[in-house]
């Protein structure tokens, strides 16, 4: 359902980058004070007949602060207005850039959770580097990190069992649940620490 008006957009929320920080809706926050961010974008193309394609594109993005803020901006399609490329554009390089600014701050925190627990969470996984082992807590099920290939996709990484026999393959194909993890928290934190910790390029 498309909704009437966008009250996360660029300019109701005002989100801005100043050199240490982030205005958003009449407040400062400190790129220090950054815990965690999030980013969704979407191409949708509309085909006409004997008139081509049409494009519209979307972008929603949300960071998320110490005190447990959600500092949220979207470029949507709303009943009063299409997508404005340019704004999610705008959008799409402050991401980048808040990226940067917070990555050695985000990281830190899943390796304190490492010194701390020995294992970090992420998007309802555990994941022990000294065990070499990864744990979908949900359905408490744990993987030998070498008994299994990891396949990176837009939005998840698919987890899959090293040798899988044909019944499996096939029982799989048939609508089995695909074992996967979602990568939309902190995407350029979760690939690093795949590789320092799991020696996984992805």
């Amino acid at each position: 359902m498309v909704a009437l008006s966008n009250k996360y957009s660029l300019k109701k929320t005002g989100f801005e980058l100043e050199d240490e920080g982030i205005k958003y809706r009449h407040r400062y926050y400190r790129f220090d004070d950054v815990v965690e961010i999030k980013a969704v974008r979407h191409t949708l193309e509309k085909k006409f007949v004997g008139l081509g394609s049409d494009f519209q594109f979307s972008i929603a993005i949300a960071i998320y602060t110490k005190s447990g803020e959600e500092l949220r901006v979207t470029e949507k399609q709303t009943l009063l207005s299409d997508t404005n490329i340019n704004i999610v554009q705008i959008i799409e390089n402050q991401f980048t850039i808040v990226s940067e600014k917070t990555r050695l701050n985000r990281l830190n925190k899943y390796v304190e959770q490492v010194e701390n627990a020995g294992y970090y969470e992420y998007s309802g996984w555990n994941f022990y580097p000294q065990q070499q082992l990864i744990k979908n807590v949900k359905r408490d099920k744990s993987y030998n990190i070498d008994s299994v290939v990891l396949s990176r996709k837009p939005l998840y990484i698919e987890v899959k069992m090293r040798n899988t026999g044909v019944g499996l393959e096939m029982f799989k194909n048939l609508g089995a649940k695909i074992e996967a993890i979602d990568t939309l928290t902190d995407t350029d934190v979760f690939f690093i620490l795949l590789d320092h910790f799991f020696n996984i390029k992805l």
